[in-house]
């Protein structure tokens, strides 16, 4: 081949790759068109249907059956549940993401999302084509959205009751790991005796203490039944103040009927701890 068929090659080539991008560009505005056009009559288009709707004719319309999941789901938020207790409860009582079992990170999408009062939004971004195959994607300014019509599941006071307890527990998180870069945490040991064994029970807490070197504090409810509830007892209660101040790292205990035998209300504290994140360690 010749220097000049060669260089004729690289122009037909080039001018091939050039009419297949431009080619590119005009359908993906096409569609953006035609999206834009779509959503301005009311139509909803999206790549994926939220959990708790359903598609029909363009427009998200209620699933009965997963909405009252939906529903649950922030009534036990609003509660002050985790998102993992929630996901537990739901696979325990037989409901399904989409045929999948519920984690946590569902449950969290379900919380933040605002369509669940009826909040959708379209050209909330903007993509721009730059020289070659890249694109640029921007957000535009708020006053450029445009709201679809979505029914809601949920009333607006029950959603900001929610988004209110997930940014208190956000706050106190970061709050908890300020306290943990600055400062020490304590190690506390923790006992509680059976209402009329405090002659058989009382000596444990003693000699653990002798065995335990490193405990800062001692938290001991003398005379309290294991099916008492432990946020009511006189030394739990000064405990779980200093563990919300972030000043409790490790909780020592015999075992967890020292904490309570009710399963419901061991898996209260155990949750309770785990969230202020304070360290559960068994001295048997």
């Amino acid at each position: 081949m010749t220097k000049r068929n060669s260089l004729e090659q690289e122009k037909k080539e080039y001018l091939l790759q050039y009419l297949s991008e431009k080619e590119r560009q005009v359908k993906a505005a096409r569609i953006a068109l035609g999206l834009k056009r779509a959503r301005e009559q009311g139509k909803v288009i999206i790549s994926r249907v939220p959990f708790g709707y359903r598609s029909a004719c363009g427009k998200l319309q209620i699933d009965v059956q997963e909405g009252k999941v939906v529903e649950k789901v922030f009534q036990c938020l609003a509660a002050e549940k985790s998102y993992k207790d929630v996901s537990n409860l739901l696979n325990s009582q037989g409901y399904f993401y989409k045929n999948r079992p519920w984690t946590s990170s569902k449950i969290r999408i379900i919380a933040k999302s605002p369509i669940y009062i009826g909040e959708l939004y379209f050209n909330k971004t903007t993509t721009r084509f730059l020289d070659g195959e890249k694109s640029q994607t921007i957000k535009n300014p708020q006053s450029e959205w445009q709201k679809i019509s979505v029914p809601s599941i949920v009333k607006p006071e029950l959603f900001n009751r929610v988004q209110k307890i997930l940014s208190m527990k956000k706050d106190k998180k970061i709050k908890l790991e300020e306290n943990n870069m600055t400062s020490r945490k304590k190690i506390v040991f923790y006992h509680r005796t059976d209402v009329g064994s405090k002659v058989k029970y009382q000596p444990i807490g003693h000699i653990l203490k002798d065995q335990l070197y490193n405990i800062d504090e001692y938290f001991i409810d003398e005379s309290y039944s294991g099916i008492s509830d432990p946020f009511k007892r006189g030394s739990f209660e000064k405990l779980k103040n200093d563990i919300e101040s972030g000043m409790i790292g490790k909780m020592v205990i015999k075992d967890y009927n020292r904490i309570s035998r009710k399963n419901e209300d061991l898996a209260r504290v155990l949750d309770f701890l785990r969230t202020n994140g304070v360290e559960v360690v068994i001295c048997n």
